[in-house]
């Protein structure tokens, strides 16, 4: 009987993989929206309060609202991180769609490069911006 059941799993897990992409992706829109509309709180920076620096994503959250408002120039000035995440959804979301397409369920292979460039461009942003060369808007 498992066997079974592990079969059906497997046949179905590209459809599964294609639904948890876009419900991450409604449920973030969700989130920019509200926060957008000013219905979500916003909290001081912890690492900002104890050390005097700005955190890697510091702007993340005016970076969304900018790319909500299609002010791309703004929301790249105040953290190009968001815009990284965003190419990464859809890349993903394609993958995810062939593989249904295909039913067939494949890795995503540069997923590991895709979460260093993230965070490699994250924290070059962040040394720019405490050391003054990168402007704080």
């Amino acid at each position: 009987m498992s066997g079974k059941l592990l079969t059906t799993f497997k046949k179905r897990l590209p459809a599964l993989s294609l639904l948890g992409v876009i419900l991450s992706g409604i449920m973030f829109f969700i989130l920019a929206v509200l926060l957008k509309a000013g219905h979500v709180p916003m909290w001081d920076c912890a690492f900002n309060r104890f050390t005097g620096l700005n955190c890697p994503s510091c702007g993340m959250t005016r970076s969304i609202e900018s790319l909500m408002s299609l002010r791309l120039a703004e929301s790249l000035a105040l953290n190009p991180s968001p815009i990284l995440i965003l190419i990464f959804y859809f890349t993903l979301l394609i993958h995810r769609v062939r593989d249904v397409y295909r039913n067939t369920f494949t890795r995503f292979k540069y997923l590991p490069v895709w979460i260093c460039a993230i965070v490699i461009i994250a924290a070059i942003y962040a040394l720019l911006r405490n050391i003054g060369i990168f402007p704080i808007i």
